[in-house]
């Protein structure tokens, strides 16, 4: 479970929505906490009591997750007992509880999963081993001068750590991944020295050494490389933020309509003409997150 903004960035954004009644306690946990751990100290203290089997979010990027309350805790307890953590959690990690009408932290899970679906990727780092592309295609392709171009599925890559081509099934030939150049976009990367590695158990080099696989020829190219960001950038946060918004507004619009009216006050929730359905905050974020798309091709 991933999730770009926490309750934390939610509260310094100003939405104009009311959210005070979909949290209960907002905190962050006080000490590192390590996977399969039962506990989890924080700060501050409680300020609503917390009831067996209530879920607390802790929001923590590409580690999030959601824990159950084993035990009851009283106003003013600085722990909470849980079901055992799946990731280790630094001191300062944020998290948040349910509240009496509703639950913020569902609410930013949702919008982080629109995030990727919208980007057709995680934009946290990933590691992604195997991932095949098939050559000579626009993904993967030997030029001229026996240099070969790939671009990978998910970007930006910050690093590769294997590369093979199998043109003849049970046939694969690995090659050395130092000599893989990234382009400045971390899209794109070339390899105009295609050095294989040394054969296993032989201490050789697959023969011959330049240029084993014909451009021409049909083939498939493995890599293992990773790729994303260890920090969001800012307009993707801000993405999070107002998909969340679309989510949280259908409290004043339960029905979807396109424009709302009270008195002398009238709101349009969508542009005029408009039938895809999709709410200017919607349509706003999209926006931003074309540029982190995943490109087909």
């Amino acid at each position: 479970m991933n999730t770009y903004i926490s309750w934390f960035d939610w509260q310094r954004t100003t939405t104009g929505l009311e959210w005070g009644s979909l949290v209960g306690n907002t905190g962050r946990i006080s000490v590192t906490t390590l996977a399969a751990h039962t506990t989890l100290s924080i700060v501050p203290v409680l300020t609503v009591a917390i009831n067996q089997f209530d879920l607390i979010t802790i929001f923590d990027g590409a580690n999030s997750e959601i824990v159950t309350a084993t035990v009851g805790a009283s106003i003013g307890a600085g722990s909470i007992s849980v079901s055992a953590t799946a990731f280790d959690h630094a001191a300062g990690t944020p998290y948040c509880t349910d509240g009496v009408l509703g639950s913020l932290a569902d609410q930013i899970v949702k919008a982080s999963q629109q995030v990727e679906t919208i980007c057709k990727q995680s934009l946290w780092l990933t590691t992604y081993s195997n991932e095949l592309l098939a050559m000579p295609t626009m993904r993967g392709s030997i030029d001229n001068h026996a240099a070969l171009h790939f671009r990978p599925r998910h970007w930006p890559i910050q690093s590769l750590t294997s590369l093979s081509i199998t043109a003849v099934p049970g046939s694969t030939v690995q090659y050395d991944p130092t000599q893989v150049i990234i382009d400045s976009d971390k899209q794109i990367c070339s390899m105009p020295n295609m050095q294989p590695l040394p054969l296993p158990g032989s201490g050789q080099a697959a023969y011959p050494i330049w240029n084993t696989t014909s451009r021409y020829q049909a083939a498939q190219l493995a890599i293992s490389y990773t790729a994303g960001y260890a920090t969001m950038p800012a307009d993707v946060v801000e993405a999070a933020v107002l998909l969340t918004s679309d989510i949280l507004a259908k409290r004043l619009n339960p029905i979807g309509a396109p424009d709302l009216g009270s008195g002398q006050r009238h709101i349009s929730a969508v542009l005029r003409g408009d039938n895809s359905g999709q709410s200017l905050l919607y349509k706003k974020a999209q926006h931003i997150l074309d540029f982190y798309s995943m490109e087909s091709f």
